[in-house]
């Protein structure tokens, strides 16, 4: 598909938006997980699980195309259409009993860190293959009433199977219509409605900011999803001599954002470094060049458990593994040459993005705590710092435990560092992955909210950072000075003892191993430790 027709596209969907969308005022959880609603969500649990139990214990009903051929043949009425099923007793051979519904949904790999990278011990790739990757409530009418004893339930499976349309890679969306029967609770097939073949979508991105959700949407056949998210940390900027704002480290992005398929970096299935990525996809985010990379992406959660969706990242949106492999295969297994990706503060905010704002999703919030943006007094990094520090920072084997200063000079002389933000007389840091620093609040976040949204709420305020002095002392490492030595400077120095962690910290691991030699030491209950036994503690 060419640019040209993608630009048609998007006047496209700014028409449909306001044409598929007309309320979503009586919608309870449309186009939400089903797996989500019923850990999540009470109003709708017990309707979500009887669909779930049906289609583990009917799967055949819902995947096959030889249930799919009989199920549309004009021919049969829909009151007996679910009996006919019932009778096929179709076995493993004229369905694909090799596609599941998992109870999780898709997993990434399994692993662990291999210095910055990360070794994939177990791929989990049949959690995602040959599965059925997600569930919805289709539409905001997902449930009508046939009777006072019957309702019609849409549903929208997303199912990828290596055997069915080969020309969109196995995935395919898959429209059913359920009749739920009250007095017997029962749950049975009335139809399979329509198969969209992921080839012929136009999916879109957008995120909500303040709602911490993504919305994905496509513009030809409505086929929707909510997801929750997290966002980036906050930048308070309400001390004195800065400039009153508020606002994420996920920056707006209204209308030249774009995931390109073939773009020049930020893209990846497999993202192996640094390590704590773990293999998962990394969905950059580019300019309408396709050239620029603009330093945000979706990507995996990074915490342990489950996802914080709060206010957390340096700007990138985090995605839970089951959601980001459904975005993973949107953008590289249909025929769109990019996907565009609208970014806003708030949907209310925003006119054309006004019809997501009732989409909601119940994974909780965090809002209660948060992470923001750690400005410090400029003169941190004054011309004296920096003398102090520059002659001895390359003995540094790596940044962490680092004073402000050192952190600076150190990520610079390795080229990697993310720029420091300056506001009058405010500057930020650098953490010990030489991203900028971010402190946390056990503030409520709503205050934070407010001022985002327009309302300059005077509880919008943090403490700023309070850097750390210089570690470095002049003359620590030098080839001349023995260990002996080295106590003694640091003594007179700080006044306080060295310790082999200190000594570390300052001169690295294979200076530290030449220093101890053969020594023989005695911890502090007197056991004996040779030189191999404490360099093993320190540097393993």
């Amino acid at each position: 598909m060419n640019l040209t027709i993608f630009s048609i596209f998007k006047i496209y969907i700014l028409i449909s938006l306001s044409t598929l969308f007309l309320s979503f005022a009586d919608a309870n959880t449309p186009y939400v997980d089903l797996r989500d609603i019923v850990e999540f969500n009470d109003e709708d649990r017990e309707l979500a699980q009887m669909v779930e139990n049906k289609i583990r214990s009917s799967l055949c009903d819902f995947i096959s195309p030889v249930v799919k051929t009989t199920i549309n043949n004009k021919h049969l009425k829909s009151y007996n259409l679910a009996a006919s099923i019932h009778d096929l007793n179709l076995d493993k051979t004229k369905c694909n009993t090799e596609i599941q519904y998992s109870e999780t949904g898709a997993v990434g790999p399994n692993g662990r860190p291999a210095g910055n990278s990360y070794k994939i011990v177990e791929s989990n790739i049949e959690t995602r293959k040959n599965s059925i990757l997600s569930v919805e409530f289709d539409g905001l009418n997902w449930k009508t009433q046939i009777n006072p004893n019957k309702h019609y339930i849409n549903i929208i499976l997303f199912i990828h199977d290596e055997t069915q349309h080969l020309d969109s890679k196995g995935y395919y969306f898959r429209k059913i219509k359920l009749i739920y029967n009250r007095i017997e609770n029962q749950i049975i097939m009335d139809s399979i409605t329509q198969d969209v073949p992921l080839k012929n979508t136009r999916f879109s991105f957008f995120t909500d900011i303040v709602e911490r959700k993504t919305v994905l949407w496509d513009s030809i056949n409505g086929i929707t999803k909510v997801f929750p998210v997290a966002v980036g940390s906050l930048d308070v900027r309400t001390f004195d001599g800065m400039d009153e704002f508020v606002g994420s480290m996920t920056v707006e992005m209204k209308s030249d954002a774009r995931i390109y398929l073939n773009q020049p970096s930020g893209l990846y299935q497999t993202r192996l470094d640094p390590w704590y990525y773990k293999g998962r996809p990394f969905l950059g985010v580019m300019d309408d060049s396709g050239q620029k990379y603009k330093e945000i992406g979706y990507h995996y959660k990074i915490d342990e458990g489950d996802l914080v969706r709060g206010f957390v990242t340096h700007g990138c949106v985090r995605v839970r593994d089951k959601d980001l492999y459904q975005m993973e295969a949107i953008v590289f297994s249909g025929e769109q040459d990019f996907v565009p990706v609208q970014i806003v503060n708030s949907f209310i905010k925003n006119p054309d993005l006004i019809q997501f704002s009732s989409l909601t999703h119940p994974f909780p919030k965090q809002d209660v705590g948060f992470n923001f943006l750690a400005y410090a007094e400029k003169d941190y990094l004054s011309e004296n710092n920096l003398n102090l520090v520059s002659r001895n920072i390359g003995s540094y084997p790596n940044s962490f435990r680092m004073s402000e200063v050192e952190q600076y000079l150190w990520c610079h002389q390795n080229g990697i560092a993310q720029p420091i933000r300056y506001f009058e007389n405010w500057a930020s840091a650098l953490d010990e992955y030489c991203l900028t620093k971010i402190a946390h609040s056990n503030q409520n976040i709503i205050p934070f909210i407010d001022y985002i949204l327009g309302s300059k709420n005077s509880e919008a305020k943090i403490e700023p950072l309070r850097p750390i002095e210089p570690n470095l002392i002049e003359g620590l490492c030098k080839k001349s000075v023995d260990l002996n030595d080295a106590v003694k400077i640091y003594s007179e120095e700080k006044n306080r003892d060295l310790t082999f962690g200190i000594y570390v910290d300052h001169c690295g691991c294979q200076r530290f191993k030449l220093e101890l030699g053969n020594r023989i030491f005695k911890d502090t209950l007197n056991n004996i430790l040779t030189a191999k036994d404490v360099y093993k503690n320190y540097c393993g």
